[in-house]
């Protein structure tokens, strides 16, 4: 057998050939190259594929055949075959590539996740306006976290956050933000409602492009949602 033994990193592979006793490491995006290649048996359309030059691609199956000391492919003007060792690589890479993108798998599984508890304070009207999507986005992305949901006045959610009653809140943007708070912006919409039925001398102000709102009369809450 033509090759022995792998040895895995998370970058690169070692590949002990029979002819040779050191351990040669192997980029895993010359595998890729190389099975590209092994299926178009085109120089010029992996290259393409692969984003890299011609030249490039044929120092990189270069270099593979000098680490094995064996030719991988039969080149003439016309086409391109793989030899008996190219064979043995092309069934050696396809193993290697998938138990690789197997081991990546199983890393993210066991990777960190979030778990504890996470108090949410906001008003009612944003517990409906706002908030169902993004719990399920997070619920979806960290089933482990317990959401403790507390509502109440917008106006109270600044001191809420501050004194470590919520972890976060829901409201309109203070004009001021204590140095620990941090804020995103979910929404920013504008949006004027008149009743259709109604005379309205604004209508015409609100009408156009761009409304002068300094001399536009309306009501708008204190804080929000």
């Amino acid at each position: 057998n033509l090759l022995r033994k792998l040895i895995y990193s998370q970058r690169h592979i070692a590949i002990f050939a029979t002819s040779t006793s050191r351990a040669v490491p192997v980029d895993l995006r010359d595998l890729k190259t190389f099975l590209h290649l092994a299926e178009s048996r085109h120089f010029g359309r992996s290259a393409r594929a692969m984003h890299v030059s011609p030249s490039t691609l044929s120092r990189q199956i270069q270099r593979l055949e000098e680490d094995l000391g064996q030719p991988l492919f039969v080149r003439d003007n016309r086409t391109v075959t793989l030899t008996e060792a190219g064979e043995e690589l092309r069934v050696f890479a396809q193993q290697t590539l998938l138990q690789y993108q197997q081991l990546r798998h199983t890393i993210d599984q066991q990777g960190p996740s979030l778990s504890g508890e996470l108090h949410i304070f906001c008003s009612v009207t944003a517990a409906y306006s706002h908030l169902p999507p993004i719990l399920d986005r997070f619920r979806a992305e960290h089933p482990s976290v317990e959401i403790k949901l507390t509502t109440g006045d917008a106006a109270d959610a600044m001191e809420k956050v501050v004194t470590g009653e919520a972890d976060l809140a829901i409201a309109g943007k203070p004009e001021t933000l204590p140095g620990a708070v941090a804020f995103s912006m979910l929404e920013n919409l504008a949006v004027v409602l008149i009743a259709p039925a109604l005379p309205c001398p604004v209508r015409n102000q609100v009408s156009v492009e761009k409304p002068d709102w300094s001399t536009v009369p309306f009501i708008m809450a204190d804080q929000g949602p």
